[in-house]
């Protein structure tokens, strides 16, 4: 029954994570798209909302889901098992990619933000992409 309840919020956790991901991900590049827009009366209220929830809402997801994560695996007894070791991977470089954001979203708030290369502008799929093959490896268990 524990093992449910844990999943259940990791699932939850999880989901808030990358919507928070993707959200911060579309806000910055649209935010971008222009080139730095400087503003007298100090940044967008918008963007000044997007990074506090990602702040509030979207790094504690992350930190829940890895938390409840590692509970899970270790209930389930998956440590040696391949999959769980590339999906630790993946989850990892999602982690990294919303360190990026977090601090992308920080520089739009403070107005000293660069134009983003339009090569990044595809970050949305990335995370899209990392997800499924995160849910591939959990629903299937490969080897």
């Amino acid at each position: 029954m524990v093992y449910l309840w844990l999943k259940a919020f990791h699932v939850g956790a999880a989901i808030t994570w990358i919507g928070g991901m993707l959200a911060a991900a579309v806000v910055i590049a649209a935010a971008t798209r222009n080139g730095p827009q400087r503003q007298s009366d100090g940044p967008s209220a918008f963007i000044t909302s997007m990074r506090r929830w990602d702040q509030r809402v979207t790094s504690v997801a992350m930190l829940l889901t890895w938390a409840l994560g590692l509970a899970l695996a270790l209930l389930g007894g998956w440590f040696p098992d391949v999959w769980l070791i590339v999906k630790l991977g993946v989850v990892l470089l999602l982690s990294a990619l919303h360190g990026w954001l977090s601090g992308r979203l920080r520089r739009l708030h403070q107005q000293n933000s660069t134009r983003m290369p339009p090569s990044l502008r595809c970050i949305p799929f990335a995370v899209i992409l990392a997800v499924s093959v995160v849910a591939i490896l959990v629903v299937t268990k490969p080897v």
